[in-house]
């Protein structure tokens, strides 16, 4: 059998993209397997090249190329959304955990890290099952009545449950962010309000040593001959405890707080509750077809 893969170039774009296609006599269906690694969440593209009773499947990972049949491909579809199924599940234990942390005021200090990556997370999951579900039905509506694509329907219809599980976290993720909004507003409410206040105390005397010259007893080095260089020495000190200091620390929480003890819990977690699902998972090897 000819393959596609003698064309490097052509062979790469169709694995950047979940579509389904006819060319020269041949049926080309690619999809986008997701995967959960160290980092997160990956995008591989897997290509079906069929050509009558022929049938290849090359990997992104790797290059890797096997023969199959057209009943083996149910199969691997089949075990593509039950391990796409499993992360998103994965995913919405996270999601609980994040909203019950927030229902209890207790916001997370890396709340908009993690927001941020679950919301793109189960964004790429929703698309993997939106984009693979559309060129699955084109591929079925081309081999329509095979007996050996009898279960791929049964398999889109779990998918669209899936789907809509997908873009209902999408949603909860977006109240999510409301919320934290909200609770964020009213805390800086409150601060404005202490401020306020603490200004209110202050201003009288700030009015009466400036604006008026007259001087209170006490004052901090009012009797001290170095008094104005000591202040020039303090605020000089402050202002460079800020333009150095601010930074360092922000530098300090995204590379160190942020990746140890915020995104690689995150996904540590997740794995956590997929190992067990995974050696199940490994246990189900497709058949080998000739």
């Amino acid at each position: 059998m000819t393959s596609l893969v003698t064309n490097s170039d052509s062979i790469q774009k169709i694995l950047g993209k979940a579509l389904y296609f006819e060319q020269e006599g041949r049926n080309v269906l690619a999809l986008r397997h997701v995967e959960l690694d160290e980092d997160g969440l990956d995008s591989r593209g897997v290509v079906y090249i069929i050509e009558g009773d022929s049938i290849q499947r090359l990997e992104q990972a790797g290059g890797s190329i096997r023969d199959l049949s057209l009943d083996a491909i149910s199969k691997d579809i089949d075990l593509f959304f039950e391990r796409l199924r499993h992360i998103l599940d994965s995913y919405i234990d996270e999601i609980d955990e994040l909203e019950d942390a927030l229902f209890e005021l207790s916001i997370p200090r890396h709340f908009l890290n993690t927001w941020f990556r679950l919301k793109k997370d189960i964004a790429l999951i929703d698309r993997a099952f939106t984009r693979n579900a559309a060129v699955i039905n084109q591929f079925l509506h081309d081999h329509h009545g095979n007996p050996a694509l009898a279960g791929m329907s049964e398999i889109l219809s779990i998918v669209g449950s899936d789907r809509k599980n997908s873009a209902s976290e999408i949603v909860r993720l977006e109240a999510l962010f409301n919320y934290y909004n909200s609770i964020k507003s009213e805390r800086m409410n409150n601060n404005v309000y202490l401020l306020a206040i603490i200004s209110g105390v202050f201003l009288p005397l700030n009015l009466v040593v400036g604006f008026f010259g007259m001087n209170t007893e006490n004052l901090f080095y009012s009797g001290n001959p170095h008094g104005t260089q000591n202040v020039v020495y303090l605020l000089s000190g402050l202002f460079f405890l800020l333009i150095l200091g601010v930074p360092t620390l922000k530098l300090i929480d995204n590379l160190i707080l942020d990746k140890i003890f915020g995104r690689y819990n995150m996904y540590r977690s997740i794995r956590r509750q997929l190992d067990s699902i995974k050696k199940t998972i490994e246990n189900r090897v497709l058949p080998d077809q000739t």
